[in-house]
């Protein structure tokens, strides 16, 4: 493929787009009470000590920011100073990428897919078989560099044939960078197997890539997915928040939720631990049987109740209420897809949000009358449809098949194919059009390497590797994705 030129020099090195966190509850004590459990989803926890409830949502928001920048930094190895992460510049050929401060919107979406994962929950503990997302950042490139001498750059622009050692060096030198060892053994005759399918930036959006690499139909969620099952119900039990409005610190109520939710596994272990030793055969029930201990292990909301009351008990002492606790009328493995489908949409769009800032490309646009959507149906899935009103941040819609609803929040709503031809103006030599191309670059052999969402990179040989890394190279930036798997 011939190197081809970006559409445009920027005129001084840009900036990160602005983020921000998600709505904040309007106000009131039970509110903030809801926020913090939802937060902590029935295991994470960090030592508190405040009054209000407001007061520790903000601490906890801080405490998870530390506790997964802190935890995906171990993953994969045993050493007390290892450090697997996206640093601040890496070296690429002749240039030195500089990387982008995330803005909040990035960081919080990240912490949230990430403590989806009950081995990043843990402590990454297991290099071996720790699973979970571990970094995503975004680089800008050495413009200068690449101007100057284009031809000793122009492999980032896929002319990456067998042997190419230019190419080879680079990669184990990004690879290094980020504190991986996975490509020391690459050979140079090797190197074109880690260069996948160009494309433009456009097509790149609309794949939406992100380093969430598991999907709804893995086990390797599904006893979190349980736990955060048992928190909903938990916190849409309007008892047990009022109680812990008026009776508990945080400090107590998180506690409380903490050792209910921690005891509801099979002879008091783990709910993760239970799905572990059972191949997951676990589901939630209104009743769980007495005799509890067959194939399927069974959940019961007469039991969390009962657990919920006892762990509050011994923290308030008497005058504790009952606490009527109803589950969703789901299987865990609906659940686990919306959990999925909303907390990795949330990290797609936010680093969609940062290309689009790095590549100059409009914001996402506002919502207008016939735009064409993926939106919500009342179940949560997605389907096609066209805007027939707006009114603020809600729209009301026409799905292809007919039906209609009013209502939806244009946040909810997927625009794959928001890019088209009059969303830039692609005759001014100042705006990009999206149309620069985009080369993924493998930075493990790992046999696994497919996964990565828009990338076209064919699966390694090494089915050892945990390491799992790519970089989405564009003329004037770099996207880097970091995931750990198992290495055994």
């Amino acid at each position: 493929m011939d190197t081809k030129k970006p559409s445009k020099k920027p005129a001084k090195k840009p900036t990160a787009a602005k983020g921000r966190q998600g709505p904040r509850p309007p106000g009131g004590e039970k509110r903030w009470v809801r926020a913090c459990l939802e937060l902590c989803g029935g295991s994470f926890e960090a030592p508190i000590r405040c009054k209000t409830w407001r007061e520790a949502f903000t601490r906890l928001e801080a405490a998870r920011a530390d506790f997964v920048r802190d935890t995906t930094r171990k993953a994969g190895s045993y050493e007390a100073d290892a450090r697997w992460a996206p640093p601040p510049t890496l070296p690429f050929g002749g240039e030195t990428w500089t990387r982008r401060e995330p803005p909040d919107a990035l960081r919080v979406a990240f912490e949230r897919c990430g403590l989806l994962f009950p081995d990043l929950v843990d402590g990454a503990g297991d290099p071996q078989t720790d699973t979970f997302p571990v970094g995503v950042a975004i680089y800008d490139r050495d413009w200068d560099a690449v101007e100057e001498d284009d031809g000793a750059c122009s492999y980032v622009l896929g002319k990456a044939g067998a042997g190419n050692a230019a190419l080879a060096e680079s990669l184990y030198k990004l690879a290094a960078a980020t504190g991986s060892k996975a490509l020391e053994t690459l050979e140079d005759d090797d190197v074109h197997q880690l260069v996948g399918k160009v494309r433009t930036v456009r097509q790149l959006l609309e794949a939406g890539p992100s380093p969430v690499l598991a999907d709804a139909s893995s086990k390797l969620l599904r006893g979190r997915c349980l736990e955060l099952m048992v928190t909903k119900a938990i916190a849409d039990c309007d008892a047990f928040v009022a109680f812990c409005a008026s009776r508990l610190t945080p400090a107590q109520g998180l506690k409380v939720v903490r050792d209910a939710v921690q005891s509801l596994g099979y002879n008091g272990d783990s709910l993760r631990e239970t799905c572990a030793d059972c191949d997951g055969a676990v589901r939630l029930a209104a009743v769980a049987p007495e005799d509890n201990d067959g194939d399927v292990y069974v959940v019961g909301a007469d039991a969390v109740a009962r657990k919920l009351r006892e762990a509050a008990a011994a923290v308030a002492g008497g005058g504790v209420p009952e606490f009527p606790l109803a589950f969703a009328e789901t299987d865990v493995e609906a659940f686990l897809k919306d959990v999925l489908r909303r907390e990795d949409g949330a990290l797609r769009e936010a680093i969609r949000r940062e290309l689009r800032a790095a590549e100059g490309l409009p914001e996402r646009p506002t919502p207008r009358k016939g735009a064409r959507v993926l939106a919500p149906w009342t179940d949560g899935t997605l389907y096609a449809a066209k805007v027939t009103a707006v009114e603020g941040a809600s729209v009301s819609l026409v799905f292809d098949d007919g039906d209609t609803r009013d209502g939806v929040a244009w946040a909810a709503c997927e625009l794959p194919d928001f890019l088209d031809d009059d969303a830039v103006d692609s005759d001014d030599d100042d705006e990009s059009d999206g149309n620069d191309d985009v080369v993924p670059l493998g930075l493990s052999l790992s046999d696994r390497m497919s996964l990565f969402p828009g990338a076209g990179l064919k699966d390694g040989s090494n089915d050892h590797e945990g390491h799992m890394a790519c970089v989405y190279v564009a003329p004037t930036w770099a996207l880097l994705l970091l995931y750990k798997t198992a290495s055994c």
